[in-house]
């Protein structure tokens, strides 16, 4: 969150250890397997989380999150076609579908493809569209546009 990469990856296989470690079938919830693809993302094992991105998607192909995190995760991985593929399918859900959450993933590609005028633009329909300003700031993949004085004048606090 505050620019510390290192205690954050830290912090990310620490939190991805401890969902491995639940009893039972506790650590084997969809919205765990979630939160460890989240982690595994932060924590730099990209393939590791991209498999089981795969796998959330194959269970629900409908499910926005999902494939929002999985076209992350082909961009990281240098998967271009499926990051592509991914976007295009993103763009195509109506706001009732997503609310805010296609852009916001559409934010986080543009930003790992390296299209920051893109990725700032998504960030503003993310907020038009009601996305709590905590989920921009705590994003890795958004992190990247920390110094943009046009994603600054987004993202600042206001009292």
């Amino acid at each position: 969150v505050h620019g510390d990469s290192s205690s954050g990856s830290t912090a990310a296989r620490r939190a991805a250890r401890w969902i491995d470690a639940l009893p039972g079938e506790d650590g084997e919830t969809v919205e765990m397997r979630a939160f460890k693809v989240q982690f595994l993302e932060q924590a730099g094992a990209y393939a590791r989380a991209r498999e089981i991105a795969q796998k959330l998607v194959d269970s629900d192909t409908g499910n926005v999150d999902y494939k929002g995190l999985l076209a992350g995760l082909a961009a990281e991985t240098g998967d271009s076609v499926r990051a592509e593929q991914l976007d295009r399918w993103l763009a195509t859900l109506p706001p009732q579908r997503a609310s805010w959450a296609a852009s916001f993933y559409r934010a986080r590609l543009a930003s790992l493809r390296g299209r920051p005028v893109d990725a700032v633009a998504f960030v503003r329909e993310t907020l038009e569209k009601g996305a709590w300003p905590t989920w921009l700031h705590i994003d890795l993949a958004l992190h990247r546009l920390a110094g943009r004085d046009d994603y600054i004048a987004l993202t600042k606090p206001r009292g």
